[in-house]
């Protein structure tokens, strides 16, 4: 499978050490991605490298769980304002 490129996928969820998403294309297990998860009412976005943990196919597409490997200390400090504040914007 040649999965170059960028490519959208919905957030389901996100916390420090990962992510739950849903994609429309059936993503690795065991591969990492780079990760770019756009903040609503924020100048930046959120960048991190991830390793996929499980992907499970639906009927409409995807559920796939992301366990982060890196990420600069801005993503991590708008992280954790999202998880402490439950508002969408840091």
């Amino acid at each position: 499978m040649d999965d170059v490129g960028p490519y959208s996928v919905i957030t389901v969820n996100v916390s420090l050490h990962g992510l739950g998403l849903f994609s429309q294309r059936r993503l690795v297990i065991g591969r990492n991605y780079a990760i770019a998860i756009e903040v609503p009412d924020s100048p930046r976005r959120i960048n991190a490298w991830g390793t996929v943990v499980y992907c499970d196919p639906t009927e409409a597409g995807f559920n796939a769980g992301v366990r982060f490997l890196d990420m600069d200390a801005y993503s991590k400090a708008c992280i954790d304002d999202l998880l402490t504040s439950h508002v969408s914007v840091c």
